[in-house]
């Protein structure tokens, strides 16, 4: 997958790309820029939970 390296991190509006599922995290990777995340694979109830749980 082509990539434009160029755009700097700080400015990108990231476009992240992931593999499919295959545990609780995915690796994506900006196409745009490179940058690196881990996501979770939990379902968005499951994320709605744990982000009013932060805010507790």
């Amino acid at each position: 997958m082509p990539s434009n390296r160029s755009v700097s991190r700080k400015d990108c509006s990231h476009h992240w790309v992931l593999p499919r599922p295959g545990g609780p995290t995915s690796h994506g990777v900006c196409k745009y820029c490179g940058a690196e995340r881990e996501f979770s694979n939990t379902t968005a109830s499951g994320w709605v939970a744990r982000a009013a749980a932060r805010k507790k």
